[in-house]
């Protein structure tokens, strides 16, 4: 609509046409875990090793897996599989070049939740059997724990509780948890933080409505495992937990919905649940909603104050050593790209059902990214037996990366060596392309392809890697002076063509998120030459542009006009963008040809002839 102008002037008036291209990631990796501790069911996303280890531990790897493993049923074989397996061992490699994955840890069949209960009394009751569910179907990641909103209180005692205090996720370490909960009293901190006490006198009680008497403290506490809790059952004792004990934790809040003075919630189940990263809050939601905490004397800065404490220790957890082989438990949550952005998904198992499952049901639904994927076990040393693991049938298979072998290499958290699926080099060299080079080179080679391995389960010739590559599978070379070398970069398509290689898939999940990016502001926007299809085809032009430049695209066309937004497409609401690209092939096959000749010969005609 035109302005209407008035009053003789100048009218100033800012468009802001200087939108820049934010490029999207090409290293953001992906993977399922077993683990003995941290949160299950719930994307973590990791940045460094040491995060990781503080989440999830480090590698278990004592005496090897119990679990019965199709090829692998021997008690050699088993011994040298890692008791949960190999994702954490592909994740801190993963962080060696890359600073970006989502970790999704899932439990194993007879993990429990560390817990206690908080009654209306002051006691903890004690701790109740919460089995993770070994078979997780997709929930909301930022608070959904279902194994314990799925657990009765009914169902705990006769006096059946009022709080319900459990671990972030199963295992024993929940159990170096405990939590003091304090309540009211005229010694509490937050006793004037809520309400107005102008025009009463300090010292009076609160009315019953005051917010301060529904607010409750909670103090998280950590042990050793090795330590033991200092008793807590006298006033003493409660007063010694207050003097000496450091909470790693704390939060004020209420047991139910609640605004402060200022309309900010505070429910205690809002603030803790999907952000603490020890405990998990559940609230009864037939009981009283009152806790009434021990009288405890204590003592600060000179001053005696009487405080209400309850203490509790979480018990009952309970880690079962599982190695995620042979599953496809946990790789649902990856599959709606609008939650999760990854790049490169990590899958260390050879099973071909899991492999097509995640193919069909995560990486073709979402094509947005690459699966590393493995084939063959460690016996699987002669190219029939690796060729015999590996039936394909992958939708979309240009979305995958197939990768033979295993690569020896020294596990220092337990002193020990440990062979890895070649699988997880695969897309930790990815990240290091990207790191060192740009996404458009190839994944491989004794420039980036390094790989840091004492050893392999079967070092193959040259006629082997040839025959592997043949049927898309990437291995290794041996070169001496150099090392374990990466030496190939094919996708899982069969079929001829551009997409069969590594390089050209990723550069083109590069084009394809970003434009996808960029093309976000002009979602209802109006279809137009001037002001739409003009600065759509100009942004995208610029970006491949610069693509081209460093050698990404041997040749690109785009096409945003008249031509393709017909009168129809227009009417339908729809924007048409054509891209067209020519995509940079690799040198993997070099011809050198020496030609000897007579003595005196000039070298000019005989390249004439």
């Amino acid at each position: 609509m035109p302005k209407v102008y008035k009053t003789p002037g100048v009218y100033s008036q800012e468009i802001d046409i200087s939108e820049i291209t934010v490029p999207a990631g090409t290293s953001t990796g992906g993977i399922v875990i077993r683990a003995p501790k941290g949160p299950i069911n719930r994307m973590q996303r990791v940045t460094v090793d040491k995060g990781y280890i503080e989440l999830f531990g480090e590698p278990v790897f004592t005496s090897g897996t119990s679990e019965t493993i199709t090829g692998l049923t021997q008690a050699a074989d088993k011994e040298k599989i890692p008791e949960y397996g190999y994702g954490s061992y592909a994740a801190l490699e993963f962080l060696k070049e890359s600073s970006d994955l989502y970790v999704l840890r899932v439990a194993n069949s007879g993990d429990a939740f560390a817990n206690t209960v908080f009654q209306t009394s002051a006691a903890a009751v004690s701790a109740q059997t919460i089995t993770a569910n070994p078979s997780p179907t997709v929930l909301d990641t930022a608070t959904a724990i279902a194994d314990i909103n799925a657990v009765s209180f009914t169902t705990i005692s006769a006096n059946p509780g009022v709080l319900m205090v459990a671990s972030t996720g199963p295992g024993v370490e929940g159990n170096n948890i405990a939590v003091m909960v304090e309540t009211y009293s005229s010694g509490c901190e937050w006793r004037f933080a809520y309400d107005d006490y102008n025009l009463v006198s300090s010292n009076s009680a609160p009315s019953a409505s005051a917010i301060a008497l529904k607010a409750i403290k909670v103090s998280v506490f950590q042990k050793k495992t090795n330590e033991n809790w200092h008793s807590y059952a006298s006033e003493t004792d409660r007063r010694w937990w207050f003097d000496n004990m450091i909470a790693i934790e704390s939060y004020i809040g209420t047991l139910t919905n609640q605004l402060d003075n200022n309309g900010r919630q505070m429910s205690l189940v809002e603030q803790v649940n999907g952000i603490s990263k020890y405990i998990y809050l559940k609230v009864n939601a037939l009981s009283s909603k009152v806790i009434t905490g021990a009288t405890t004397t204590v003592s600060a800065d000179g001053n005696s104050r009487v405080l209400n404490l309850a203490i509790g220790q979480l018990t009952g957890g309970v880690v079962t050593p599982g190695t995620g082989i042979n599953s496809v438990a946990g790789w649902s949550f990856f599959k709606d790209k609008e939650n999760v952005d990854v790049s490169i998904l990590i899958v260390p198992d050879w099973n071909m059902t899991v492999k097509t499952t995640i193919n069909s049901e995560v990486i073709s639904f979402r094509k947005d990214c690459i699966g590393c994927f493995q084939t063959g076990h460690f016996k699987n040393i002669t190219v029939s037996d690796v060729l015999a693991s590996e039936t394909y049938g992958y939708v979309a298979p240009s979305y995958n990366a197939l990768y033979a072998g295993w690569d020896l290499v020294f596990d220092k958290y337990n002193d020990r060596s440990v062979y890895l699926p070649k699988a997880i080099f695969g897309a930790v060299i990815m990240a290091r392309t990207d790191n060192v080079a740009q996404v458009w080179k190839a994944p491989a080679g004794s420039g980036r392809g390094i790989i840091p391995a004492l050893d392999q389960n079967k070092v193959w010739t040259f006629t082997e890697i040839g025959l592997l590559y043949e049927r898309n599978i990437n291995t290794s070379k041996l070169i001496r002076g150099t090392g374990h070398v990466m030496w190939g970069q094919k996708t899982a398509q069969m079929k001829a063509s551009a997409l069969d290689r590594v390089n050209v898939r990723r550069v083109l999940l590069y084009i394809e998120k970003t434009v996808d990016k960029l093309l976000q502001p002009y979602v209802l926007d109006i279809n137009n030459t001037e002001k739409g299809r003009l600065r759509v085809w100009s942004n995208i032009d610029s970006f491949l542009a610069n693509i081209k430049a460093e050698e990404g695209l041997i040749a690109y066309e785009v096409i945003c006009n008249e031509t393709n937004n017909t009168p129809l497409v227009i009417d339908q609401n729809r924007l048409a963008i054509d891209i067209y690209v020519q995509a940079p092939k690799t040198v993997e096959f070099i011809d050198v040809q020496t030609i000897v000749t007579k003595t005196g010969v000039n070298f000019q005609e005989v390249l004439v002839r």
